[in-house]
């Protein structure tokens, strides 16, 4: 899995461009959203974050 990680409106979302399912971190875990909006908020609105930095954030 080539995952990737965003940051948008202060939250932490993860892309899977394999399947194309965005997931929202909430409460300590990856939540599949059912947006249809959510890739292009992501797309044209938020930033690119490394996994390092995604878990980091996740973690504390």
């Amino acid at each position: 899995m080539s995952v990737r990680f965003f940051r948008h409106d202060h939250c932490l979302y993860m892309f899977d461009p394999d399947t194309f399912r965005v997931y929202r971190f909430e409460r300590g875990g990856w939540v599949l959203s059912e947006d249809p909006t959510l890739r292009e908020e992501l797309r044209f609105r938020s930033v690119e974050v490394s996994c390092a930095e995604a878990l980091q954030a996740a973690c504390g």
